[in-house]
């Protein structure tokens, strides 16, 4: 009996020598873009390779139109990858805060998930007869697709779209230590494992409205606009009667809701409306003349891209519709 003691005591205390000896790592090895799995069980070393689904180069493009009878906006997304991408492109995501409303994939390879309401994704479904996904049925580096959309009554706002890349599913030669599930836990979080892009996106209208915060907002967005490159501040060869060409593009669109903005605070929403509507005249010439020479293939030329366009253009208008359409009585000011 005495001796039984002795043996499974001296079997218990090489177990837990054995286990103390159990280690893991994980390196990112730049030259290759992937992480070097390293990891020691029961006095065995083993590597195996975790190839991340971050190494493409993605684009895309938001196109949005307004369906006035339904009350409906149409986002219209285009997704593509640069040459430089090492993956075919797997899913596509876009954030959002209002509904999704008939939603539609470019073709029957896709399928559309809902995540967590939050989140509207695209993924490639089509498997071959292994259970695994073809490269040749996802987007290729190079190739773009369009056909991505969805309907809101959402109005557009800035959001983020998240990108996957066809990735080597990791498979490890040993069973490795819960240690390694530990350090590849942070690397598997979403978005961790995305490469993150700006588009647009649904969000609700606020609630209750009030015109001048609203205002502030779309000054906002003309603000990042020119920031994310959607509006290029140029010299302004289509002045309106009060603005100058070298005050430039953005330079005027500023001074038009600056105006309208000082109306606001006086309680003239009347007055305000007139320079909103001018506004929003002049960001439909500048999207004309930049439509114009995208179809030109003249980049350069391209003063406007769709996502500023929509992004303006339909938060303007939003805001015209709300105004009240008369002045207000001397000695007093309207609420907005």
């Amino acid at each position: 009996m005495k001796n039984l003691l002795f043996s499974s005591l001296a079997i218990l205390l090489l177990a837990t020598a054995l286990q103390a000896q159990d280690t893991a790592s994980v390196t990112f090895i730049p030259a290759t873009g992937n992480y070097l799995l390293q990891y020691t069980v029961n006095g065995i070393q083993y590597a195996d390779t975790l190839e991340p689904s971050t190494k493409i180069d993605p684009t895309v493009s938001c196109t949005i139109t307004f369906d006035a009878t339904a009350g409906l906006y149409n986002y219209v997304y285009t997704v593509g990858l640069l040459p430089s991408s090492q993956q075919y492109l797997l899913s596509f995501s876009v954030a959002h805060t209002a509904e999704i409303l008939l939603p539609l994939k470019p073709n029957a390879t896709w399928m559309m998930l809902a995540w967590n309401q939050q989140l509207w994704s695209w993924s490639n479904s089509l498997v071959n007869p292994s259970g695994l996904r073809p490269d040749t049925t996802n987007i290729a580096p190079g190739e773009s697709l369009g056909g991505f959309s969805f309907r809101s009554t959402g109005l557009p706002t800035i959001v983020k779209a998240y990108f996957s890349g066809n990735a080597v599913s990791l498979a490890f030669t040993g069973e490795p230590p819960s240690l390694m599930q530990e350090l590849l836990a942070p690397l598997r979080v979403f978005p961790n494992d995305q490469v993150i892009k700006s588009t647009l996106g649904p969000t609700n209208p606020p609630t209750p409205f009030n015109g001048l915060t609203f205002l502030d907002t779309l000054i906002s967005y003309k603000h990042q606009a020119v920031t994310l490159g959607w509006l290029k501040s140029k010299r302004d060869g289509d002045c309106d009667d009060d603005e100058k060409p070298d005050d430039g593009i953005v330079g005027n669109l500023d001074k038009r809701l600056e105006k309208a903005k000082k109306e606001l605070i006086k309680g003239d929403s009347v007055k305000a409306r007139k320079e909103l509507e001018k506004f929003v005249k002049k960001v439909e010439r500048l999207r004309k003349r930049s439509e114009e020479a995208e179809n030109k293939n003249k980049s350069d030329q391209v003063d406007m891209t769709s996502e500023a366009y929509a992004l303006l253009k339909y938060n303007a208008e939003y805001l015209i519709d709300r105004l009240p359409d008369r002045k207000p009585k001397k000695g007093s000011k309207e609420k907005d």
